[in-house]
Order: structure tokens, then C-alpha cells, then sequence
């Protein structure tokens, strides 16, 4: 079962065990003075207690008993693989043991800290190779973006999140489709193995395409003031948020989670101080749960907006009004 079926799970491998980065080290150190100078006895039953911590530690009878691993890989396909097999059974077919019956060449032996090393040159080739590429760069990341890879399963090792902009309260505001669809909850991947194909099927979209991908992720992973205050200071200036455009104040969002002198001072500023009259609910009596509603109804409810006789300015007030909290940050 190759690494990227597994990803993690070595120890349903019938591969060796890598030793801890202590052992390592000594063991490479044991190998190239063996090369060199040779080594004591001492030294050379060292190496030997190190190269058996590495073999495996179960017997034929363990490997009946213990059966199969079923389980999905990483592109989603149901794999069925033997527990604990006999490397030499699951060599290929061909190889120098089945063709001519001659011993296969043993492996050179390499220390976990060379495999690493090899595998960050690889690594940095492959990068190298990609500087310049931009065009190439922005298609697969789009790409990676459309189709959900989580940054450990796709090409790159970016990860965005959904801020919360959900209501606590189910239905209090409407979430744009655009931002609904933009959304970088790890799908696991779009498709099943066919990348190439995939892929040119995206680029067969155009780069207007892969733009709106790419900012419609971009978009939804923009983090709140909670997190940094570069989206309030830096962002909100050009392009000028409208909150009243997607938010109407109401009774589960703001209302409901505010004393009763909050309550007061809002329908004082905005229909009490505002009337030649005497307030005709006289507000100020209600219990709390009349002035929460009362207010709900004054801001989405326009009948009852009528019944009370407003004037433009109380009406156009109602309507750039904002919470406390979150007129500074209208403004900011």
C-alpha cells in the first residue's frame, strides 16, 4: 500500500520501523566509522541491537490471525490490503527473484534523516521549476479552491477557514450565495484520481472563471476585527460596507440581549424626541418584552411606522440607525 493511500498510518505497513532521531543519528555514526575503520566488538553489537529495533516484530502466525485492512484512500476509492505482509510475496512480478531465481539486490541502506533530505530536494526542484509561472500558479490554486482539497491533500499547503457570519439565530439575516458558495470547508477533494483531466477541464473555463474562484474563497476567508483590525482600517475604507444593506435591527439579533435603559434611550432618540407629542405607548411603562417587540416592529414594520405618525427625518433616521457597537465601525 503506497504512502499516499495511507497518509500517516505506517504502522499497517509490513515495511521497517524507523527508529527515534537519537537512535538515527548513532546508528549513521556506527555505519560510516564501520565504513572507515571498522568497529569494536562493542560497537559493531551496537549496530546490529539498532538494525534489529527496525525488523519486524511479528511471526507468520500473527500475520494469519490479523486479516485485512479495508479502508478508503485519499481519493476516496475502497482499497483492501493483507495485514503485515511478507515483503518477499509482495514484491512485483518479474522481479530478478521470480525471472531467474538469483537473489534481488538488498536496498541501500539510507537513515531516515537522508530519506527526509531527499525528499525536501525533490521538493525544492519541483518549486524551483514553478517560479514564473504565475498564470500556472493562480490556475491550480483555483483549481484546489473549487474542488475543496484541505491544504494536506492538495498541491498546496494553504488552508482557508470560514469566519462565522451566520446568524446565532436561524433566518435574523441572509447570507449572500456568493459567499455561500465560496465557502473553504474541507470537502476532501472534488476528484477522484483523474487530476489531469480535471484540471484542463478548469483551465477550459478561462481566467475569468478561475478569477471568480479565487476571489470568491479570497472573499469568505477575510477575518473579523476579533482576529485583526487590518479589514476595519484598511479594507472597509475602500470599499465602503453598507451594514443596513444586509442587516435590519430586530428583536433576536440586538433587541432581546439589551436592558431595559438601552431599550428606553433608542425609542427616546429615535420617536419620543422626535414627536411634537406625547408618546402614545408611553414607552416607558412597558415591560421589557413590549419594548423589545415594540422596537422590532419600528424598524420592520411599516404599518406600524404609520400608526405612530412619524416624520421623514424620524423615518430616514430609523433607517441609518445602527447599534452603538457597530456604528463606529460604520464609520470607521
Amino acid at each position: 500500500m503506497p504512502y499516499s493511500a495511507h497518509s500517516g498510518y505506517d504502522h499497517i505497513q509490513g515495511e521497517k520501523v524507523a527508529l527515534l532521531k537519537k537512535d538515527q543519528d548513532e546508528q549513521a555514526q556506527l555505519e560510516a566509522k564501520e565504513y572507515d575503520e571498522g568497529l569494536t566488538d562493542a560497537e559493531l553489537e551496537r549496530l546490529e541491537e539498532l538494525e534489529a529495533k527496525t525488523k519486524r516484530s511479528w511471526d507468520e502466525k500473527t500475520r494469519a490471525d490479523c486479516g485485512i485492512f479495508v479502508h478508503v484512500d485519499t481519493s476516496g476509492r475502497l482499497k483492501i490490503d493483507g495485514a503485515y505482509r511478507d515483503a518477499k510475496r509482495s514484491g512485483a512480478k518479474g522481479s530478478a527473484d521470480t525471472a531467474g531465481g538469483a537473489a534481488s539486490a538488498p536496498r541501500p541502506k539510507l537513515t531516515q534523516a537522508g530519506v527526509e533530505d531527499l525528499r525536501r530536494i525533490r521538493l525544492l526542484a519541483l518549486q524551483t521549476a514553478t517560479l514564473g509561472k504565475t498564470e500556472l500558479v493562480l490556475d491550480l490554486f483555483a483549481w484546489q479552491l473549487e474542488l475543496g482539497y484541505a491544504c494536506h491533500s492538495g498541491l498546496f499547503n494553504v488552508t482557508l477557514t470560514d469566519p462565522q457570519i451566520e446568524p446565532e439565530v436561524e433566518g435574523a439575516w441572509t447570507v449572500d450565495e456568493a459567499l455561500t458558495d465560496g465557502s473553504n470547508q474541507s470537502q476532501l477533494g472534488g476528484t477522484r484520481g483523474d487530476y489531469a483531466s480535471s484540471f484542463k477541464d478548469f483551465q477550459a473555463k478561462g481566467k475569468k472563471h478561475r478569477n471568480t474562484v479565487l476571489t470568491r474563497h479570497l472573499i469568505r476567508a477575510i477575518n473579523g476585527p476579533t482576529m485583526n483590525s487590518i479589514g476595519m482600517s484598511l479594507l472597509a475604507p475602500m470599499v465602503k460596507p453598507d451594514i443596513r444593506s444586509i442587516w435590519t435591527p430586530d428583536a433576536p439579533t440586538y433587541f432581546s440581549r439589551i436592558d431595559k435603559g438601552s431599550l428606553e434611550q433608542i425609542w427616546k432618540d429615535l420617536v419620543s424626541d422626535q414627536s411634537a407629542e406625547e408618546d402614545p405607548l408611553a414607552f416607558d411603562k412597558l415591560k421589557k418584552g413590549e419594548k423589545v417587540n415594540h422596537l422590532h416592529r419600528l424598524f420592520n414594520d411599516s404599518d406600524f411606522q404609520s400608526a405612530l405618525n412619524l416624520s421623514q427625518a424620524s423615518l430616514d433616521k430609523i433607517a441609518s440607525w445602527l447599534p452603538p457597537e457597530l456604528s463606529s465601525e460604520s464609520s470607521a
